[in-house]
């Protein structure tokens, strides 16, 4: 029914110009424009990082160990906050940057800091 009404005001010329929308005469990029959206620079884009390091049996602080890495990955930045209980620390480095680092030997693993979704979804009942 709907399409024959349609039809019907289409063919006698009742049906009036659809309003106009913000999107009708938006500026969208253009197709080069559009292939670099959603990519990254990853040679020198810098993100969050954890980094883990092997149990030593030696003496050292784990700083030390920390900067002994770096060093040998050729990283200049320092870490951001380090976790003596569980033997890692955090620091921001390019994807490039945590390759060199996880083939150092002292270095156990590596991952990069992104959220987790909670499966199932858990609720949250706020306090009243």
């Amino acid at each position: 029914m709907v399409n024959f009404l349609f039809h019907l005001l289409h063919l006698t010329g009742e049906r009036k110009k659809q309003s106009d929308h913000v999107l009708d005469s938006a500026q969208f990029p253009s197709e080069s424009d559009q292939n670099h959206l959603g990519k990254k620079d990853t040679s020198s884009h810098k993100e969050l990082y954890y980094a883990f390091l092997e149990n030593n049996s030696n003496d050292s602080s784990l700083q030390s160990q920390i900067n002994s890495a770096l060093k040998a990955a050729n990283i200049k930045t320092s870490p951001i906050k380090l976790f003596e209980a569980i033997n890692g620390f955090t620091i921001s480095v390019s994807a490039a940057e945590a390759e060199r680092l996880k083939a150092i030997p002292n270095i156990r693993s590596i991952e990069a800091d992104h959220p987790l979704p909670l499966n199932p979804p858990v609720e949250v009942i706020p306090e009243t």
